[in-house]
C-alpha cells in the first residue's frame, strides 16, 4: 500500500517530478560568513540589527539552506518520495 500512496505522490506532485527530471544539485556547504552572522545574531538579537544585515542573510544563509534542500529534495526523491518538500515550506 505504501508503494501506491508514493507513485500517487509522484503523480501530483510538481516537486517530486522536477527532483526526477532535473540534474541532482550540488550542496556546496555554507561559507563561512553564514557562520559570523549567526555569531553576531546571538549578540545583536534585534529587528534593527537584522534588518541593515538582510543582504548578508539572504545571500550567506537562506541561499545556502535552499540550495541545501533542494540536494537533499533530489536525494529523497529516489528513497522517499512522501518526504520531499519545497524548499520555501522546509526552511
Amino acid at each position: 500500500m505504501l508503494l501506491g500512496y508514493n507513485e500517487e505522490l509522484a503523480k501530483t506532485s510538481s516537486v517530486a517530478r522536477s527532483c526526477r527530471t532535473t540534474p541532482i544539485p550540488t550542496f556546496p556547504g555554507f561559507p563561512a560568513e553564514a557562520l559570523t552572522f549567526f555569531r553576531q545574531l546571538k549578540r545583536n538579537s534585534n529587528r534593527e540589527w537584522f534588518e541593515a544585515r538582510k543582504p548578508v542573510f539572504e545571500e550567506k544563509v537562506r541561499a545556502p539552506m535552499v540550495a541545501f534542500v533542494e540536494a537533499l529534495n533530489a536525494e529523497l526523491a529516489t528513497l522517499a518520495l512522501d518526504r520531499v518538500t519545497e524548499p520555501k515550506k522546509a526552511i
